[in-house]
């Protein structure tokens, strides 16, 4: 059977890459370009505090700058549009809202900006309306929407609880961990996030290796009877505990790195041993992932979703295993999903869970178990956003998601910038929702194993103390999104500013279930530019300064 399945795939496979070559691809590998070193002429941003004291920025410069998230008196937030808690079915899975909406462009729009100068400051006099009858079309970005011309439902924005973020949070002073927490996951208080991606087993991030089974080498446990998730419920699952108290919109999904060494071909943590996932252990590796979200449920987790292989083709200094999509596709449909059915496990399946160049991978997937496949998880390191494209157009049915992305420590300026645009351009090429990497990091990156560093930068920094607390560029450039961007809104179809720019300027439009709005524009270059939102017969034009991201948030309701 595997054979047959391996000819059909390879002839499916070259059929598509015949297809694909006339498509340009971009090859630069967004690791490296994260790395290169910042511009000098970028400060640290400054700004009005609107209720928090003095805290430093994760940037090159070593000025002070203040936290600057509104309060709940300026947010856009409505508790009543968000779904239930962790774990409920995705909001396409519910009734379509075929309400069409008379909505429209407002005065008491308010816009929020972020820069190399300034975090997330409340703008006034930011933007003027007029009627479209005025617009002038031979300047400016013309963006054209039709609120009630949707596309794919938004289930939320987040990040990873690896084991580091996991013992810097849980050793801080209650307090501190409290108002943290808070800021990272109250839509009011903090920024809203609202999708946690934990790890089963260990990452790259984590103080020591180990899995959920762990044998000495030489011997088996086929039965899983030393199966013990008790390492997670110490620090790990009473945080997202935690985050689901604050905000119940959680949704957890979990990713593995390595399957526990005795099943892998070579007894070997590190993806760069090549080590696979031995033939006959598919079937107690199938079981050891159901008993795994089990496991998570009877502690209080709903599992929302999970993938089989963070970076199945990561041959990597850090626990892995390598996978190809033949063996995927057959481990999905022989084992595990009749593994989940039988156990009545309703956990959503993605598939990948790797870098949107690598998309043959999971069309080789999809040409052989479609069926059983709820979602496919991509990561930003190489490749671009719209090569999910590639997919989408063959199965335009499976929902794509952003499982990690993970910007480096540069320049204030640089790394918003790289995760706004980021964002934009996935969410107008499908996908539901955006996860990043690590929720906390100490002020070195770690604590890891063995001192691995990526260089990641983390949404919150922050010393043992809980004294020094750094507010990075990744927690200000997901406030633009998760504070205004409500569970179950949609995303508009609207004009791509990015398409003749290289993705200079780029936009995104959503509407929120209560019909509200947002616009989240970005302006990469040094010198301003102007948006120019059109909606019915009315413009809302909207200046921005050079590299600069804004949001635009407004009652769309007539």
């Amino acid at each position: 059977m595997m054979k047959c399945k391996k000819i059909i795939s390879l002839i499916l496979c070259a059929a598509m890459v015949m297809s694909f070559a006339a498509c340009k691809e971009e090859t630069a590998s967004k690791k490296e370009t994260a790395s290169k070193p910042s511009d000098s002429s970028e400060v640290t941003p400054s700004g009005d505090s609107l209720d928090d004291p003095q805290l430093k920025v994760d940037s090159e410069a070593s000025s002070e700058q203040p936290s600057v998230i509104p309060t709940d008196s300026d947010s856009d937030s409505d508790s009543t549009d968000s779904n239930s808690g962790g774990g409920t079915e995705s909001p396409d899975t519910q009734t379509e809202n075929t309400v069409k909406y008379k909505l429209k462009l407002s005065n008491d729009a308010r816009v929020y900006l972020s820069n190399s100068k300034t975090t997330f400051l409340r703008q006034e006099n930011a933007f003027k309306l007029y009627s479209k009858k005025d617009l002038d079309t031979s300047s400016g970005l013309i963006v054209e929407f039709d609120g009630n011309d949707t596309a794919q439902e938004i289930e939320g924005f987040g990040g990873a609880m690896t084991d580091t973020s996991a013992v810097v949070l849980s050793g801080l002073p209650e307090e501190t961990r409290n108002m943290l927490m808070t800021k990272l996951f109250d839509n009011n208080k903090g920024i809203g996030l609202s999708m946690i991606r934990g790890c089963i087993g260990a990452s790259d991030f984590t103080p020591a290796y180990y899995t959920y089974d762990d044998m000495p080498e030489g011997e088996e446990d086929w039965d899983l009877e030393h199966f013990d998730i008790s390492h997670d419920q110490k620090q790990i699952i009473p945080l997202m505990k935690q985050a689901m108290s604050i905000n119940n919109n959680i949704k957890v999904m979990l990713s593995p790195w390595t399957p526990p060494l005795w099943m892998k071909t070579t007894y070997n943590w590190l993806g760069s041993s090549g080590a696979m996932l031995r033939l006959d252990c598919y079937d107690v590796y199938a079981k050891y992932l159901v008993k795994t979200v089990q496991a998570y449920e009877s502690s209080g987790i709903p599992i929302y979703a999970m993938t089989i292989q963070n970076e199945p083709q990561g041959r990597v200094g850090w626990p892995g295993c390598i996978w190809d999509g033949d063996q995927m596709a057959d481990f999905i449909s022989l084992y595990l999903r009749p593994e989940m059915d039988t156990n009545n496990i309703k956990s959503k399946l993605w598939i990948w869970d790797h870098n949107y160049a690598d998309y043959i991978f999971p069309l080789t997937i999809l040409a052989q178990c479609k069926d059983d496949i709820d979602g496919i998880a991509w990561h930003w390191y190489d490749g671009t956003p719209e090569q999910m494209r590639e997919v989408s157009d063959y199965y335009d049915d499976i929902p794509m998601y952003i499982t990690e992305n993970g910007t480096a420590v540069q320049s204030f300026a640089r790394q918003l910038l790289e995760m706004a645009s980021g964002c934009v351009r996935a969410l107008r090429t499908g996908a539901r929702n955006y996860i990043t990497w690590n929720f906390a990091l100490n002020m070195s990156g770690g604590p890891t194993y063995n001192n691995v560093n990526n260089g990641c930068s983390g949404i919150i920094r922050v010393n043992e103390t809980g004294e020094d607390i750094q507010y990075t560029a990744e927690f200000y450039g997901f406030a633009h999104f998760s504070k205004f961007i409500h569970v179950g809104a949609k995303v508009v179809n609207s004009t791509d500013t990015g398409y003749d720019t290289n993705y200079q300027q780029c936009n995104l439009i959503t509407r929120n279930p209560n019909g509200s709005m947002t616009a989240v524009l970005v302006n990469n270059e040094k010198t301003e530019k102007v948006f120019k939102l059109v909606m019915g017969d009315q413009v809302m034009e909207v200046p921005i300064s050079g590299r600069s991201v804004i949001t635009v948030t407004w009652d769309a309701n007539a």
